[in-house]
């Protein structure tokens, strides 16, 4: 099993997963490494970096298949749509890209979002992309027709109370648990998405949790 990562030092790396060996080495970028994805055949590897660009590697050779150009801006994520045949990107110009994965052709240019797109993702049908932006809302996109839903948290502000038990729960109900803070951290004080204790803060995204209303005990818990 392997691990690719990207980095400020423009460059992609390839690793060992058990042993932490690097295997390979790539560079290419002028920039920052900032998202890495692997096609779902295991064969390619794209990296998307703030020189704007998306480049394509074959992961046996090391050579650069192809350089996806067309943002105006930094590129902040990649990923492989499931069946391989498309990859998109998302990019500081406020915009997500959808490429042919064979031909390395510019399929669409979709725009919503009104700041950084600094993260994309395929669902596992293949058929809706995700976009997640700067500008606090998550878009879901119909590969079809390429309309998209917005889902827009940006007034999501529920309250988080901290019971005595350091259980963690919105004001509608004390049986509606969202997580637990061990007692240690000491907790200073709560807002509706920041928890912040004498020597850490926290922020939590509430739109997509999901209550419980009681834990399994867990042994050998340090």
């Amino acid at each position: 099993m392997h691990i690719a990562s990207g980095s400020a030092d423009k460059s992609m790396r390839v690793w060992d997963a058990a042993t932490g060996t690097e295997i390979a080495s790539f560079q290419g970028h002028d920039n920052i490494v900032y998202s890495v994805a692997y096609s779902p055949d295991g064969k390619h590897i794209g990296s998307a970096s703030l020189d704007k660009s998306v480049k394509v590697w074959n992961i046996v050779t090391g050579a650069e298949v192809a350089s996806l150009q067309g943002h105006s801006d930094g590129v902040y994520s990649v990923a492989y749509s499931p069946d391989g045949k498309h990859i998109a990107s998302g990019s500081a110009d406020r915009s997500m890209k959808v490429w042919d994965a064979a031909t390395s052709r510019e399929i669409v240019s979709l725009y919503g979002h009104s700041d950084i797109v600094c993260s994309v993702a395929y669902s596992p049908n293949s058929r809706h992309i995700v976009s997640g932006s700067i500008d606090r809302a998550v878009r879901v996109w119909n590969k079809s027709s390429y309309m998209s839903q917005t889902l827009d948290n940006s007034n999501y502000s529920p309250t988080l109370v901290v019971r005595p038990d350091s259980w963690v729960y919105q004001t509608a109900s004390q049986n509606n648990l969202l997580l637990w803070v061990p007692s240690f951290l000491s907790i200073l004080h709560t807002t509706p998405q920041l928890i912040i204790s004498q020597s850490s803060q926290a922020n939590i995204t509430l739109h997509d949790m999901v209550h419980g209303s009681k834990w399994t005990d867990i042994t050998n818990f340090n």
